[in-house]
This record gives C-alpha cells, sequence and structure tokens, in this order.
C-alpha cells in the first residue's frame, strides 16, 4: 500500500499470511503487523502512521484498494484515535 509506505510504515495485507488449501477462501480484510523487535513507542508510533495511512486510502484511494482494505483501515482508524 503506496499509501503506508508514504508514513515509512511497510504494510503486508493479510492475505499474503495464509496458506491456501484447497478450496478455503482467504479472507481479504485482515492486516498483520510485526513488532519483534521494536519498542513499544515505535510500535505506537507506526499504528498511528498506518492509522494515517489507512485514512488516506478512505478518502482518498483508488476503488479497488479501498474495497480490499476497508474493514482492515476502520479497525486501525479506531484504534488510533
Amino acid at each position: 500500500m503506496n499509501a503506508a509506505l508514504r508514513e515509512g510504515v511497510l504494510y503486508v495485507p493479510g492475505q499474503f499470511c495464509y496458506v491456501c488449501e484447497g478450496a478455503e477462501k482467504i479472507p481479504n480484510w485482515e492486516a498483520r503487523l510485526s513488532f519483534g523487535v521494536a519498542t513499544r513507542e515505535q510500535i505506537r508510533a507506526a499504528v498511528r502512521r498506518l492509522g494515517l495511512a489507512f485514512r488516506e486510502v478512505l478518502q482518498e484511494g483508488d476503488g479497488d484498494a479501498r474495497n480490499s482494505a476497508r474493514e482492515s483501515a476502520r479497525q486501525v482508524a479506531r484504534a488510533t484515535r
């Protein structure tokens, strides 16, 4: 997501963190956060920046990105208020 990169955060859609086995439907509304070596302050700052990026996508993003990220964006935006 380019909006996240502009905020200095790497965003990987959650759907890329699943192993597809057969006819299972892989959700496309999730996000995974990686914070193994980050401090609490760094995590807070990153989540705040990710929230800004999601708000941008929801307000101005293209239709495909907006539709596929809508639920994740809403959850992150709520958590960062």
